[in-house]
């Protein structure tokens, strides 16, 4: 190999390693965007690790998404976002449940948003710049609340003996859009019963189909 070529060689990976140099330090100069945890607490206890609300149900309707913000500025603010079941549609902001942010330390700072969804619905929250940006500094995962139908259902009568016969109404309030396929759905009726001579007893361990109930349509 001549001097010249030998000379072009070595300017050539001096190059590509100054390149690699260069890239790694743009890399380290890039700061991380803010970080954010999420979580989701209702009135009920969760089931399995899923929470829920009940559907028109007061408070029970409710559910707190709320968590943590590390790396945000002064002025950002965060946005809660919502995605209802069949999750087909893109995510949208939750009216009114934005809060800016004041970041006064390095300590994470606290949000807390409500919300009473109709549906399954996911939420997830996203920092932006301003309300009207739709440039996201970062974001959270996402966390998935169910909806289950409002239940209540009139009082038994004391009985009488030694044959006793009782109407039981029960009244279930579900979203419009769920009606027809919780209406359309088949009821069983399922009883136990603990007797006792000395005194009122304690409720039954186990519950049995009784197929002698009759239960009509919704």
């Amino acid at each position: 190999m001549s001097k010249l070529w030998r000379g072009l060689a070595v300017t050539a990976v001096t190059c590509a390693l100054a390149s690699v140099g260069l890239g790694s330090a743009m890399a380290q100069s890039v700061a991380a965007g803010p970080t954010v945890s999420i979580s989701a607490q209702s009135h009920s206890k969760p089931v399995t690790g899923d929470v829920f609300v009940y559907y028109a149900a007061g408070k029970y309707s409710d559910v707190t998404i709320k968590g943590d913000i590390s790396g945000a500025a002064t002025g950002d603010f965060a946005v809660l976002y919502a995605q209802q079941w069949p999750y087909k549609q893109n995510p949208v902001q939750v009216p009114g449940q934005d809060a800016a942010l004041d970041v006064t330390s390095s300590s994470p700072v606290s949000y807390s948003f409500t919300a009473s969804p109709g549906l399954a619905t996911r939420y997830s929250v996203e920092v932006l710049p301003s309300l009207q940006s739709t440039t996201e500094l970062g974001g959270s995962t996402i966390v998935t609340v169910y909806v289950l139908a409002n239940e209540t259902a009139s009082a038994f009568k004391k009985c009488g003996r030694p044959i006793c016969h009782e109407t039981w109404h029960l009244y279930e309030v579900v979203p419009p859009s769920a009606y027809a396929a919780e209406s359309g759905k088949r009821l069983y009726f399922y009883l136990g019963l603990n007797l006792s001579s000395t005194g009122e007893p304690g409720a039954p361990r186990w519950l049995y189909l009784d197929r002698s109930a009759s239960i009509t349509a919704a």
